[in-house]
């Protein structure tokens, strides 16, 4: 109908040891809150929103995966790209590839391999605009890339418990 979409909140990840809930709109910044204090159905509204921290000011994201070494891995929603923003705040550049526009749902394996799915979400024709014309070029592609052993590796992640 024209009217603009709307994207609260994507991407969502938690951290390896399920301590903090990492978020962000979807054009950007990455914040992340205690996932102990999503919990607390005492803790007002208020008090939760004093606990949200700022992480990094990123692009727009359309999707993220992150490594048991708390790695999180940012597929650009602008650019063909996946960078990484490691826990202490550095950005590393993992993959730029003209075939990987819009990737989303990024995916890590017990083998250590990155799945970057290409939905070519902002290519489809209800995505731009009032009588948009559909860009998707098919087919359908999923990429996946080796992660050097440097990155950290993908472990069940623990259940939460109240």
């Amino acid at each position: 109908d024209g009217s603009p979409k709307i994207v609260n909140s994507d991407p969502l990840e938690l951290s390896p040891d399920g301590k903090w809930l990492y978020y962000q709109p979807l054009s950007g910044p990455l914040y992340r809150v205690p996932t102990a204090s999503l919990r607390d159905e005492k803790r007002s509204e208020q008090a939760l929103g004093e606990e949200v921290e700022y992480v990094y000011d990123t692009p727009a994201l359309s999707g993220t995966a992150i490594d048991t070494q708390g790695n999180i891995y940012m597929a650009e929603a602008q650019r063909p790209r996946i960078t990484l923003l490691t826990p202490e705040g550095d950005v590393k550049v993992i993959v730029e590839d003209d075939r990987i526009w819009g990737p989303d749902a990024l995916f890590i394996t017990h083998q250590r391999e990155l799945y970057i799915p290409c939905p070519q979400t902002a290519r489809l024709a209800y995505n731009r605009g009032p009588n948009g014309k559909d860009l998707v070029q098919r087919p359908y592609k999923i990429f996946k890339v080796k992660l050097p052993a440097s990155l950290g590796d993908r472990e069940k992640v623990p259940p939460v418990s109240r």
